[in-house]
């Protein structure tokens, strides 16, 4: 009976261990449980399903991992580990408790990311002016596309990008899609969609192939969410005009299509869902120090969470400069908060109240301002409140008298 469970298992294994790839992007440690790959305290089959990808090659991992998955010691690891591993995890056989002094950095095999935390601009306004500095662009959450270019120029494939930004989820492979889809009020065929939307999105990365296909990966899995049938452009992403798309190129084009189809079909599920449902992979152009979890943003899922990405600082336009008239800001006020007092100072009409420190003590994403004596709470409360047009909820104001 132990011997014919442990043949289904095994069989059950190998047949998700093709199809699924768990990302496990864990902090660094000292002492690891021998054949835990996730780092959670136990033995299970998911951590048996990662050794045999690792060890049929559909996983990258190196460096400690090794260590971690090499439960029978021989240098290597194979699928006698995975074997190995699931009898442990099935309770058929015991490791001991053993432990592994490993430091557990997903990235340290591939090349250095830059770290950088921009100085603020030097502010030299008119008069009587409000000047507001935002970083980055777009609402933050899940993959960004800045982010992804400067990982995959640093030599990180596709999948450590979306293991990465939308850490915890899980990648599947082998899935079928619909041959057309509905877009915005017509039927289109998906692959052509697909490298359509990419290239609109995200064609600057036509010396990142790696980048491309993680864009490619997040905005199929957006098409499978919305089982292929979506009424807005924006709510996937927005398709290039076919006879722009058809002007690129041909190299970069063709770069394009050979991304999409090494990955359409992939997309990343839910942790820990047994249907293996999609995720909701937003993603935008450049955060500002940090993604923001969905919850932030939205407050309705935990997914995409908050993940460090500090990569896209030192990029030509990480910071905007935007201006406006203390009569601009004035109107404003009392076109859309018509029962706020203003001070007759300015410079205590719009001031900044709580931020995350994202960049640094002074600059982070903004949670909560004060417009005169009202609280507005929201990392979008000035756009939503006062019709500002900031880029981004990272952002410092400054009144110069």
């Amino acid at each position: 009976m132990k011997r014919m469970l442990y043949t289904r298992a095994a069989a059950l294994l190998l047949v998700v261990s093709l199809l699924v790839g768990a990302f496990c992007f864990s902090a660094s440690a000292d002492a690891v449980l021998l054949g835990d790959l996730d780092q959670n305290g136990e033995i299970t089959v998911a951590d048996a399903r990662t050794v045999l990808r690792m060890a049929v090659g559909l996983d990258r991992r190196s460096g400690g991992f090794l260590s971690v998955a090499d439960v029978n010691g021989d240098g290597s690891v194979t699928t006698g580990d995975a074997r190995t591993v699931l009898r442990a995890a099935l309770a058929l056989e015991s490791l001991g408790g053993k432990t592994v002094e490993v430091d557990l950095n997903p990235f340290s095999q591939y090349g250095q990311l830059p770290t950088y935390i921009p100085p603020a601009p030097v502010i030299n306004a008119p008069s009587g002016t409000f000047t507001f500095v935002y970083y980055g662009w777009g609402h933050c959450v899940g993959l960004s596309q800045y982010g992804a270019i400067i990982m995959a120029q640093a030599g990180y494939p596709y999948e450590a990008i979306l293991g990465y930004y939308f850490s915890g989820g899980v990648l599947v492979k082998g899935g079928g899609y619909p041959e057309t889809s509905y877009y915005a009020g017509e039927y289109l065929n998906t692959y052509e969609l697909l490298c359509r939307i990419v290239a609109q999105e995200i064609s600057g990365a036509g010396d990142a192939p790696e980048a491309l296909k993680s864009q490619a990966v997040a905005v199929f899995t957006l098409m499978k969410y919305y089982n292929f049938s979506v009424s807005t452009k924006y709510t996937v992403g927005y398709a290039m005009e076919l006879s722009r798309y058809n002007d690129l190129p041909s190299s970069l084009k063709t770069t394009i299509q050979n991304a999409v189809k090494a990955v359409i079909g992939e997309y990343i599920a839910v942790a820990n869902d047994p249907n293996l449902r999609p995720a909701l992979t937003v993603y935008g152009s450049m955060v500002a120090g940090r993604t923001l979890s969905a919850k932030e943003v939205w407050g309705y899922s935990e997914f995409p969470v908050s993940v460090s990405s500090p990569f896209e600082a030192s990029l030509p336009g990480f910071a905007t400069v935007k201006t406006y008239t203390r009569d601009e800001i004035y109107a404003k006020i009392c076109a859309n908060l018509s029962g706020a007092v203003l001070s007759a100072d300015p410079a205590q009409w719009i001031r900044i109240t709580k931020h995350d420190g994202s960049l640094d003590a002074n600059r982070g994403y903004v949670f909560e301002v004060m417009v005169g004596d009202q609280v507005l709470s929201g990392l979008d409360a000035l756009t939503n409140k006062l019709g500002l047009r900031l880029g981004s909820p990272c952002y410092t104001v400054t009144y110069t008298p």
